[in-house]
């Protein structure tokens, strides 16, 4: 996800490039990237936090050398379970 006034508008790519612009180096061998879709409870509770999924550009970033490893690393379900142990808000 985005966060305000950071990296609103940012592709997943953007993202490694901006990184890459502060060290001064490609860091990357791989990059971890989701390609579930979130759903709209979901995207409503970050929008509220000025927060939007980051389009995942993995043409873009495989042409930065930087390989993918794509799948469903946001499961709402997971998500849930982490916030219930981490602050007790229910889900």
């Amino acid at each position: 996800m985005t966060q305000a006034n950071e990296s609103l508008g940012l592709t997943a790519s953007e993202h490694i490039e901006r990184i890459y612009e502060h060290t001064r180096a490609p860091i990357f061998d791989y990059a971890i990237v989701n390609t579930a879709p979130f759903s709209a409870q979901t995207l409503a509770r970050y929008a509220k936090e000025n927060a939007s999924p980051i389009q995942a550009d993995i043409d873009r970033i495989e042409a930065l050398g930087v390989h993918c490893i794509v799948g469903d690393f946001a499961s709402e379900e997971q998500l849930c379970a982490t916030m219930r142990i981490e602050s007790r808000p229910p889900c």
